[in-house]
């Protein structure tokens, strides 16, 4: 039932329009009444003089919201001078709105990350210019700043740095691979980015050692970090002691790895992995003819990453015309890719192709046909060094990129995010690409 005015940019200005909207629909659903909304040009001089008749007309007026900071400082001068307090928030977190709500003055302004902004929109043109995939919308956050949270943002005020660091643990399936050392390589990039984070790079030797990973989230659960960033081996098994995480207060960023009935994740780092499946089937439908022979290779059963990267490529494959004869399991090992593909050369005479679920199968598998003496479409995922260089040497067809620095790097980031308490995207798409003879000098 209290009375709100908005105070908004120009008329007609599309950034102030979605100002408005969201403000308006959020105060009515709370059963406010917003009795004007008028233009004052994001001008502080006009946004008092617009305030100053809104008080006159309104004397029962509660608060004012501003859609930018020079007319929520504006209100705030004409409030001061009427001898009224008002709930008054603004929208950009400028420094004399910050410097005002740190006095107590301004309640409140809407903080829009405009470093980001530059950052994120030079590393996507850059993305772009390079031929890679990109989001059509890269989200850069908001947050509301009060004198709540005023430290985090106030130039001037005491460094975040100053007090503990926030610790965040990354736990993968394992440490030993070479991408896993590439996720690694991401986690401390995001120290570099943040060095207010504190991040541990954790992990079992072997992808299979499902309980050495679940050892290891237990123990940074009692070692109370304040964020877990985790790439799950087995959604069934690891999913109670991640939820154990959530209920002891300690947020729980997925990342390489989703979990769909995990609900109590704060947010999934990583790849679109059936997308990514799609696009090495779709490269193999390039290089081969309707009724051609493929066998798929695949991380261990269950896995669903590689659920995902099988079923993507299937579809693709069956749609283009070709025939899957096999699909087996060999455990994300280049050894046992190897084994695998030489049963499936032996099995199948006619294959044309092999489609692995990750770098080091498509490399034993290679070593197979190398063997045997025949010349197939090999495919991997993950875009690893020897993959590249197998590439560049054209031997191996080609490698679905994934961007595993990016995984580690924002899925770090992503996490620290959260236990401060921020606002993020529930799913944070890293990207992919497919990596061969024609594009492999942009990804050595």
């Amino acid at each position: 039932g209290d009375e709100v005015a908005i105070i908004r940019g120009a008329a007609g200005d599309p950034v102030h329009n979605l100002r408005e909207e969201g403000a308006t629909e959020a105060l009515e659903a709370a059963g406010l009444v917003v009795v004007a909304v008028q233009p004052a040009d994001s001008d502080r001089a006009k946004g008092q003089s617009v305030a100053e008749n809104l008080l006159t007309a309104n004397p029962n007026l509660k608060a004012i919201y501003a859609t930018n900071d020079e007319m929520a400082l504006g209100a705030l001068n004409a409030a001061k001078a009427a001898g009224m307090s008002l709930v008054i928030v603004g929208f950009d977190a400028s420094p004399d709105a910050l410097t005002s709500i740190e006095a107590g003055e301004l309640s409140g302004s809407v903080a829009q990350f405009p470093g980001k902004i530059g950052e994120l929109g030079t590393l996507t043109a850059a993305a772009v210019a390079r031929g890679e995939a990109v989001e059509s919308f890269v989200n850069t956050g908001v947050d509301v700043v009060s004198i709540d949270n005023i430290t985090t943002y106030k130039p001037d005020a005491k460094p975040a740095a100053a007090a503990e660091p926030l610790k965040v643990a990354v736990v993968v399936k394992a440490v030993t691979s070479d991408y896993w050392k590439l996720v690694g390589a991401g986690v401390d990039q995001a120290m570099v980015d943040d060095p207010t984070i504190e991040a541990t790079f954790l992990g079992p030797n072997e992808e299979t050692d499902i309980e050495g990973q679940i050892r290891i989230i237990e123990a940074q659960i009692s070692a109370k970090v304040d964020a877990l960033a985790v790439a799950p081996s087995q959604a069934d098994q690891l999913a109670p002691t991640l939820q154990k995480a959530v209920e002891a207060g300690i947020p729980v960023v997925l990342i390489d790895t989703n979990i769909d009935t995990f609900d109590a994740k704060s947010a999934f780092v990583g790849t679109d992995n059936r997308l990514g499946g799609t696009m090495a089937g779709e490269f193999i439908a390039g290089k081969l003819q309707a009724g051609d022979e493929v066998a798929i290779i695949r991380g261990a059963a269950g896995d669903p990453v590689h659920n995902l990267r099988e079923e993507g490529a299937t579809e693709a494959l069956e749609a283009a015309g070709l025939v899957v004869v096999a699909v087996q399991p060999a455990d994300s090992d280049r050894a046992k890719g190897q084994t695998v593909a030489e049963n499936l050369l032996t099995a199948n005479p006619n294959l044309k192709a092999i489609y692995a679920t990750n770098d080091e199968m498509a490399l034993g598998a290679l070593n197979a046909a190398k063997a045997a003496g025949l010349t197939l479409v090999i495919v991997g995922f993950d875009a690893s060094p020897d993959a590249l260089a197998s590439i560049e040497a054209g031997e191996l067809s080609g490698s679905v990129a994934q961007f595993p620095g990016k995984i580690g790097e924002l899925g770090t980031l992503t996490a620290a995010a959260v236990a401060r308490g921020e606002s993020v995207e529930s799913f944070v798409n890293t990207g992919v690409d497919v990596v061969n003879i024609d594009n492999v000098a942009e990804f050595k």
